[in-house]
């Protein structure tokens, strides 16, 4: 699981996300998004640039908890 800041300083977060799903194996990656923008807009084009969660700062630990325990389940399979 990686937990990304929209606005870094060489790459914006966007980017990053997309970059890291092109690597082998990142599918499965929990990618979540970190933003002080709390728009519809930019929870939108997290999900689109590959996040699978969109938090806005400063971050909800129950629902970071949910994410974790999500992930957790998604790896053991059945």
């Amino acid at each position: 699981m990686a937990i990304v800041v929209i606005v870094l300083p060489c790459m914006d977060g966007y980017r990053f996300a997309g970059e890291i799903r092109k690597l082998p194996g990142a599918k499965s990656l929990v990618v979540a998004a970190l933003s002080g923008w709390g728009q519809e807009g930019a929870r939108e084009q997290s999900l689109r640039a590959g996040f699978d969660q969109f938090f806005i700062k400063a971050l909800d630990a129950d629902a970071l908890e949910k994410l974790i325990v999500t992930a957790r389940a998604d790896k053991s399979g059945p």
